[in-house]
């Protein structure tokens, strides 16, 4: 789900056409992250909004523009998806002139449906990302600080997915575990490097929710009872003081790995120096 983010004056004006819009943003895939109840008179409380959002939607009326502006010079700083909504006599600063724009004069059902109309677009734009990352996973190992974002927005089917076909892409006979009772991994590699017999386990857990000792242990579990040469656990964030070391006084292999570890074993192909 992407944040959207408001930024407008106070104005009664304003403030009806950001309630509007409110009540019809329901049927997309957004959440409005602002405090209605509440005013940012601390710059500081203001940039962490944007730093959270996706989307910036502006209210431009003619008044309060500094602060406006100010807001808009941080989101673009910040590369955020902007949309514009401006009265036509507002001058737009150089920088905003490309930036996606709807004009209205007063309070119109044209605004909403213009601004319904980038919202689906962008959702859309989000659904082509999604489906070229998992088609052609190995733009990662050019571009991946651009692919982050897009990575981040995937759902955990998805993250999964883009796993496999990375290591299905490397050259490794992957399988993917389908049976209908629980193993407690989701593929599986016959021989990667000098390992034989080696299961992994995906999660899409970010660094807001590591991955914990009990699943690492539990993972533990299913190496022995599958009777695995190594266990592979990635993460797309990363893993607690305590998962980490608890594998270290395990027997059995267990390599952890956050989503730029794996990467960078990828790309360098030493999987026999894997996790050390």
């Amino acid at each position: 789900m992407k944040n959207i983010y408001f930024i407008f004056s106070n104005t009664k004006e304003d403030f009806d056409l950001v309630s509007e819009i409110r009540r019809d943003i329901n049927s997309f895939d957004f959440k409005i992250i602002n405090d209605f109840n509440a005013f940012y008179t601390d710059e500081i409380a203001v940039t962490e909004l944007i730093n959270q959002s996706d989307v910036i939607v502006a209210i431009i009326g003619g008044e309060n523009l500094e602060t406006i502006f100010f807001e808009l010079g941080y989101a673009l700083a910040k590369s955020r998806q902007i949309i514009l909504v401006a009265k036509k006599e507002v001058k737009m600063p150089l920088e905003l002139r490309s930036v996606q724009f709807i004009e209205y004069s007063a309070f119109s059902s044209n605004v909403l449906a213009n601004l319904l109309g980038f919202l689906n677009k962008i959702n859309k734009i989000k659904v082509e990302y999604r489906k070229n990352i998992l088609d052609s996973p190995n733009k990662i190992f050019t571009e991946y600080e651009n692919c982050l974002p897009i990575i981040d927005d995937l759902s955990s089917v998805d993250f999964e997915i883009l796993v496999f076909n990375l290591l299905k892409n490397s050259g490794q006979k992957i399988i993917q575990n389908n049976s209908k009772s629980d193993y407690g991994f989701d593929f599986l590699i016959d021989r990667l490097g000098k390992y034989s017999n080696v299961i992994l386990e995906v999660k899409k857990y970010t660094n807001n929710n590591k991955i914990s000792i009990n699943q690492v242990q539990k993972f533990l579990g299913s190496i022995v009872s599958n009777k695995a040469g190594m266990g592979i656990f990635i993460s797309f964030g990363d893993f607690t003081a305590s998962a980490i070391e608890f594998v270290k006084n395990q027997k059995n292999k267990i390599a952890l790995l956050n989503f730029q570890t794996f990467i960078d074993t990828l790309r360098s192909n030493k999987f026999d120096d894997i996790g050390l």
